[in-house]
């Protein structure tokens, strides 16, 4: 086990078992430790051709860690992101991108730090109004 987490609760509950007496004995260990965490999103993206940044979120992640192995899965959610922008520097434009997952979000947590790193996949449905 590589967490300091981990190792803890391990040795709480050999305690436990320890002070309870010698009769007892512990249950087999659980083949997989996993929870669910949700994280606020938020950032942007750069749309190159009219120089313009289309602000995305706030939405949330949501994922599912297993301490086992610090691997996560997780579904990402993000509301349809608007932008305006001046095309040619004289037609006012509002760009809308609505943002669709194309394959799962996978990443690591760290068990020293608690970090997450996730990586996700997006697809953009654009709507573009003048």
């Amino acid at each position: 086990m590589r967490s300091g987490f981990r190792r803890a609760a391990v040795c709480s509950v050999a305690g436990l078992v320890a002070v309870a007496g010698a009769g007892m004995s512990a249950a087999p260990a659980s083949a997989d430790t996993t929870i669910t965490i949700r994280y606020p999103v938020t950032g942007n993206t750069h749309l190159a051709a009219p120089d313009a940044t289309l602000p995305l979120g706030p939405g949330t992640l949501t994922a599912t860690a297993d301490l086992n192995t610090d691997k996560i899965t997780a579904k990402l959610s993000l509301p349809d992101a608007t932008a305006s922008f001046k095309e040619l520097n004289t037609i006012p434009v509002t760009a809308t991108a609505q943002l669709i997952n194309d394959g799962p979000t996978t990443g690591t947590v760290n068990p020293n730090t608690g970090a997450v790193t996730t990586r996700a996949r997006m697809r953009s449905r654009p709507t573009i109004e003048t």
